[in-house]
């Protein structure tokens, strides 16, 4: 992904891809645990949607836009499952307050247990 900016972060996504309905995926594959993999999903993420814009363009054009992150440590021990999910969620009216974002963590070394 280009940088805007001489002084943006260059982002470098693994996979990218746009599936035939629009929606982009990002999949990133991480060995070593930096502990920062929630602030870098939702960096990249957030990228990788508003890469979608162009000057002019309404915003009713963006995409659904998901990135799977691919962790070769466990995320999150107290959870017994290996693959979470992340929305945005209205905590009010339990549901969902847009589908755009979706961002999936798979624990690697949780499948191997």
């Amino acid at each position: 992904m280009h940088r805007e900016h001489e002084e943006d972060k260059l982002s470098i996504l693994d996979i990218s891809a746009t599936l035939d309905t629009g929606t982009k995926v990002n999949v990133e594959i991480q060995l070593n645990n930096n502990h920062d993999m929630i602030k870098r999903s939702l960096y990249y993420w957030g990228r990788l949607y508003t890469y979608q814009l162009q000057k002019g363009m309404p915003y009713s054009s963006l995409h659904k836009t998901i990135t799977i992150n691919l962790l070769n440590f466990v995320m999150f021990p107290e959870y017994e499952a290996f693959h979470t999910t992340g929305i945005l969620w209205n905590q009010q009216q339990q549901k969902v307050l847009s589908s755009d974002i979706e961002i999936h963590i798979v624990d690697i070394p949780k499948l191997m247990q």
